[in-house]
């Protein structure tokens, strides 16, 4: 009879554990990004006022592409904690 107890048990944790090995639904994919909505017209930005150049727009688009490249990059493994301390 503990034998049939413990065959039942170990039967059961295998079936969860292949479960959590099956094939994953399309929305739960790590690669698939959310859709996100379009802004509203009320939230999106307005055109650039008349003193802002053309060039610091082009210097702050550049910057913003590679603040968005960095958030998205996988990171990179810096020095560990030690290496900063003096002794």
């Amino acid at each position: 009879m503990k034998n049939l107890k413990i065959c039942g048990a170990l039967l059961l944790t295998l079936g969860l554990l292949l479960q959590g090995c099956a094939a994953r639904q399309a929305g739960s994919l790590p690669n698939s990004q959310p859709v996100m909505p379009e802004l509203p017209a009320s939230a999106r930005q307005g055109k650039a006022p008349p003193q802002c150049s053309p060039t610091c727009l082009q210097k702050w688009s550049q910057k913003v592409e590679q603040w968005q490249k960095q958030l998205t990059a996988p990171e990179a493994q810096g020095l560990p904690a030690s290496g900063f301390m003096k002794e």
